[in-house]
């Protein structure tokens, strides 16, 4: 079914339109208009003359941006695709250090020194205690993530406050920079205010990914390549920009069970790396087919000199995704996830 290329929105102030091409890429939105590589990554958003300008390396990473006042941002990315590093005109001014593929366990200044450590308990990518100068804080975060609220736990002072609205755009800081996670629990920066998530960045002024789904098609997933988590920000988050999570929790995931689905969830961001050599398409085509049939099923292929094991995991169970063995578990039907067979 073919789409009107005009899609119009009616805020407060009247109505806005946006434009798009046939691959689903927004052309224009207000009073910008956008361009693209052919692959599909924003890399120009204008306003009149005025532009910011975005550069790619060959994974999709965002890794360089030139703001409309000429300072430049650039990404440094280690060799799991983890954002560890941003330097502003060449300064490296803050840095990242990981305990998995999504949390930041410590953030470090342009010197390599330890500014903060994070604690975390039953949020995929969000923590619950900052340790800060000497301090502890508690991070109060809503349903999606967001950190509302930054407390010290010893006067109970607020020391930061963040609104949003719908789309993550933050309306109000009590004190910029204070931490570094904004909105459903991204990676935002200040300057180009932009939210990363895993694989993608996100820009809560037009509700985007700056670059189409790596996953692209499948059963059940978002037609719009480009669209953050359904359209539906208030409700759904995507924490490693590949999918909203309530898709991934509406088989067997149980909010009830959120450390055991952390660690699937992290089994399930591994094989992101795949994309690079081609092993993506071979996972999916397998993994549609096992949808299609209805059932839970279970597939041993070489995908691209490499063997993955298919299973269909229940989070209730003490079963560790990260240690998928040949004998799979027996358990009801649920969304059908690869794990590597070795590492």
């Amino acid at each position: 079914k073919d789409r009107d290329p005009k899609v119009g929105l009616k805020p407060s102030g009247g109505v806005v339109t946006g434009t798009y091409d046939d691959w689903d890429r927004l052309l224009s939105y207000r009073h910008y208009t956008f361009t693209y590589t052919a692959n599909g990554e924003l890399i120009g958003k204008c306003q009149g003359s005025v532009c910011q300008y975005f550069d790619y390396d060959v994974f999709g990473n965002l890794r360089h941006v030139i703001l409309d006042n000429g300072m430049e941002i650039e990404y440094v990315i280690d060799g799991r695709n983890r954002r560890i590093g941003k330097k502003i005109n060449g300064t490296l001014v803050q840095g990242f250090i990981y305990d998995d593929q999504l949390r930041i366990v410590a953030e470090l200044d342009g010197s390599n020194q330890v500014v903060s450590r994070f604690i975390y308990a039953d949020h995929i990518n969000v923590p619950e205690v900052l340790e800060k100068g000497g301090r502890t804080y508690r991070i109060l975060h809503d349903h999606l993530g967001s950190p509302r609220f930054v407390i010290d736990t010893q006067t109970g002072e607020v020391v930061q406050e963040m609104q949003y609205d719908a789309w993550g755009n933050v309306v109000f800081d009590s004190n910029p920079g204070f931490q570094p996670f904004g909105f459903a629990g991204g990676i935002f920066d200040a300057h180009t205010k932009l939210l990363r998530f895993g694989a993608r960045d996100y820009d809560p002024q037009v509700g985007r990914w700056t670059s189409k789904d790596p996953l692209g098609f499948g059963e059940g997933r978002d037609l719009g390549l480009f669209s953050y988590s359904f359209n539906d920000a208030v409700n759904v988050y995507d924490p490693f920009g590949l999918s909203g999570l309530w898709e991934l929790c509406k088989y067997s995931w149980k909010a009830t069970a959120p450390v055991r689905i952390a660690k699937a969830l992290n089994c399930y961001f591994k094989w992101l790396a795949c994309t690079q050599s081609g092993e993506m398409e071979c996972i999916r085509r397998f993994d549609n087919r096992c949808q299609q049939q209805g059932m839970c099923m279970n597939w041993v292929r070489n995908c691209c000199d490499r063997e993955w094991f298919y299973c269909a995991v229940d989070p209730f169970t003490e079963h560790n995704f990260l240690s998928c063995s040949a004998i799979p578990p027996r358990f009801p039907c649920g969304k059908l996830y690869a794990c590597p067979l070795h590492g």
